[in-house]
């Protein structure tokens, strides 16, 4: 049951204040695309709101969001240059990224925020940025013209050394790991593998297949099994697959709102209704939460917290008009 919560107590820039003077988000930032900005969420979990969209000077056609906080990777829908933005404590600073793609379809920042990846389908370009926030450069370009069209997000560890990336057509697909040194290589995952992601500062990542099988990929792309979800035909299709900092749990996302937490230890999933269509799994300025759904009018963001043995879904109402009247819950 969604609980509301009320009197909240946020505080907001007001027109012409730094954006560095917003209270720390309780969940980071989002991108709103129907306002081609980026947004804060304001507040403690359970009681937040989603802030005006920050004034970067430019309208925002893409964006990779930190999670914990301190930068953002956009692409303007003016010149259609990629940026790194990063937050002072007395202002924020923009720098372009010189030989960047301009206007990518994706922009990916890894879970830890030391590396990107830029893609762009139309081009089957795919870069890598590295030495984020500081020191932004583009470390290496592959092209995926020969490797199949990508399904899904790619995936780049915290060192910006290895992507995944799932290729092809007609529901079967190869699982590729590149490399920055050695170049691409196909992993021996089933050709129903639809998601991968990197664990936090680690060459390890998780893998989901159609049915619900979970597998780990370890050191020179070795593959172990991790566990099985059990899903019925009303499931949907999983839309977001994530590895606890310490490897032992996965996070799963499906497409009609189940929310599966798999413990390596136990092998038993753990599954509860979100009650909402999420996208995906993306990351917050905390390993145990995740955001399921993107901004649009009229409708909340949902998150899952996983800090607790007992998983919870909140919400954030969708506009900041509602604060008089209503809150974020659980």
């Amino acid at each position: 049951m969604l609980v509301l919560t009320a009197n909240l107590a946020l505080v907001q820039t007001a027109p012409g204040q730094s954006t560095a003077d917003v209270s720390v988000p309780s969940a980071g930032f989002v991108y709103d695309a129907q306002a081609m900005a980026v947004r804060p969420v304001m507040g403690a979990r359970g009681a937040a709101l989603l802030g005006r969209p920050l004034d970067l000077g430019f309208p925002v056609a893409t964006a990779g969001i930190a999670a914990h906080q301190k930068f953002l990777l956009v692409s303007s829908a003016g010149d259609h240059r990629v940026r790194v933005v990063r937050f002072h404590n007395t202002g924020t600073t923009t720098q372009i990224i010189e030989g960047a793609l301009t206007s990518p379809d994706r922009v990916i920042v890894s879970r830890s925020g030391g590396a990107a990846i830029l893609h762009s389908q139309s081009t089957a370009r795919l870069q890598v940025i590295t030495g984020l926030p500081d020191s932004p450069v583009v470390a290496r370009e592959f092209t995926t013209a020969d490797l199949g069209s990508i399904a899904g997000n790619p995936a780049i560890s915290d060192s910006g050394e290895l992507v995944l990336f799932i290729g092809g057509d007609h529901g079967i697909h190869s699982v590729w790991l590149l490399d920055v040194e050695n170049g691409a290589s196909r992993l021996g995952l089933p050709d129903s593998t639809t998601l991968a992601s990197f664990r936090p500062d680690s060459r390890d990542a998780l893998a989901i297949t159609r049915n619900g099988e979970l597998y780990v990929i370890g050191p020179r792309g070795a593959i172990s099994h991790f566990g099985f979800i059990g899903r019925g035909d009303q499931t949907g299709a999983a839309v977001g697959v994530q590895l606890s900092p310490d490897g032992t749990r996965a996070y799963v996302a499906y497409s009609q709102g189940d929310l599966v937490i798999v413990d390596s230890n136990s092998g038993a999933p753990n599954m509860i209704s979100c009650r909402c269509i999420p996208s995906g799994l993306n990351t917050t300025n905390s390993s145990t939460m995740f955001r399921l759904n993107e901004p649009l009018p009229g409708l909340p963001l949902f998150f899952l917290d996983a800090s607790s043995a007992v998983p919870r879904v909140w919400f954030v109402p969708p506009d900041q008009s509602q604060t008089d009247s209503q809150g974020s819950g659980q």
